[in-house]
């Protein structure tokens, strides 16, 4: 496919709105972002602790339980990269949203459970509260369907 880029056509919203939903759309890109490299070098820094805690806590079949701790760091660590630096943002929404959702439903099966200790910064704060992780994956959730269905730009592909 070849052709340059043109700009769509400009939209009836007002210029303030326009402004808001470009300044949620960075908001939300930065925070995934952030998130998902965090939780990625923490899992990488130390694969055996995080294989260990995924075989032990996730309910799931031994083997099940290794291949997602082996592949999911470097997935999240994609991902976050990828929306990080501005490259395929929905594609990378979109996985980090099936992640999320995938995370949703653990929260809402181990709501009493641990939290997964898979962060750089303190969580102490809300430790004790199980519905924390629900909340935390809820919005991250929104902010990649945010990310993931936002209008495709328009491309010329006939020039």
């Amino acid at each position: 496919m070849s052709g340059n880029d043109t700009a769509c056509p400009p939209k009836a919203a007002p210029p303030e709105r326009r402004r808001w939903a470009r300044s949620a759309d960075i908001l939300c890109r930065y925070l995934l972002a952030a998130v998902f490299l965090m939780a990625g070098v923490t899992k990488v820094t130390d694969l055996r602790r995080f294989e260990d805690q995924v075989v032990l806590r996730a309910s799931l079949p031994e083997l099940a339980g290794l291949l997602i701790a082996r592949w999911l760091p470097w997935l999240e660590l994609t991902c976050g990269g990828c929306l990080l630096l501005g490259w395929a943002v929905r594609e990378a929404a979109a996985v980090t949203g099936f992640l999320l959702l995938l995370f949703l439903g653990h929260s809402l099966t181990q709501l009493s459970g641990p939290n997964c200790d898979c962060f750089l910064f303190p969580h102490h704060a809300f430790s004790g509260n199980p519905v924390w992780p629900l909340c935390r994956n809820l919005v991250l959730f929104l902010c990649s369907a945010r990310l993931s269905l936002r209008e495709r730009r328009c491309r010329d592909i006939t020039s």
